[in-house]
């Protein structure tokens, strides 16, 4: 059954509202609501889109129920799930292509039921469409990652203005890292069996915004949907929430899943 999934459709040109980003094929929340409404306004007898939740900055999590007849609910389907860590955007797009290919299949969708979550962290994706791009996985869920009572205080900063949190180094006798000989734009970890030491530290772009002697220890945001989920839940670790299941992304899959028992199989992005 994946296997008819596998092929990707060419990919389709649209206008999206004006308020909607599509930067470097990527679809943020906007533009993906605009065309997940606009499949579902071309194929009214086979696609059929719901909000299974809403994220803490009020987006929802959508399904795009795919399927024809009326006993849908009855039949084998397949759970389809993607970017669920927000910076993994290529899984949005490859879901949309992939409702593309289902669609023109009349046959596959009169006998079998497909639920496609492009997005299952919303929040989270809508990072990378920022002024300042940070990298983040997380959800915006907030998080005392340095166990000091308070939440989200201090976070990497854009200190050059270029849109990006990169790396920087800092001239220090005792780092652990030195310039690469060949291109010392670039820097490699001192090899003390060759005779090496190191000349700087690394820091993620920022600034010590609480004082306690580190560098962005605390940035904004959260739980990583990815390690949210019951199965091998690793437990007290960063990004995984206080708890299995903690997150309103991972409570509305998991719902979503319990309240429908013909998905028999989940592929995720």
């Amino acid at each position: 059954m994946t296997r008819r999934i596998l092929p990707l459709l060419a990919l389709v040109v649209w206008l999206p509202d004006a308020s909607a980003q599509v930067l470097d094929g990527y679809h943020d929340y906007e533009a993906l609501t605009s065309r997940l409404n606009q499949i579902v306004q071309a194929n009214p007898q086979a696609a059929r889109l719901q909000s299974i939740g809403k994220t803490l900055q009020n987006r929802d999590i959508w399904v795009l129920e795919l399927g024809t007849g009326s006993d849908r609910s009855e039949r084998p389907a397949l759970l389809v799930a993607a970017n669920l860590e927000g910076n993994q955007l290529a899984g949005t797009e490859l879901v949309l292509e992939a409702a593309g290919t289902l669609l023109a299949d009349a046959d596959l969708l009169a006998r079998r039921t497909f639920y496609l979550v492009p997005r299952a962290n919303p929040d989270g994706a809508q990072k990378a469409f920022a002024a300042v791009r940070t990298g983040s996985r997380t959800n915006t869920s907030a998080y005392d990652d340095d166990n000091d009572a308070r939440t989200d205080e201090d976070g990497p900063e854009d200190l050059n203005g270029d849109g990006l949190i990169t790396v920087m180094r800092v001239a220090d006798p005792n780092g652990a890292y030195t310039a690469d000989a060949d291109e010392p734009r670039l820097m490699k970890k001192a090899d003390a069996t060759k005779g090496e030491s190191g000349t700087h530290s690394l820091y993620i772009e920022g600034t010590d915004n609480d004082g306690d002697g580190y560098y962005n220890e605390d940035p904004a945001g959260g739980v990583d949907i990815n390690r949210n989920f019951q199965h091998e839940y690793p437990y007290y670790q960063a990004d995984a929430g206080i708890h299995m299941v903690s997150e309103r992304e991972s409570r509305a899959l998991m719902d979503f899943i319990v309240a429908h028992r013909n998905i028999a199989a989940i592929l995720t992005y």
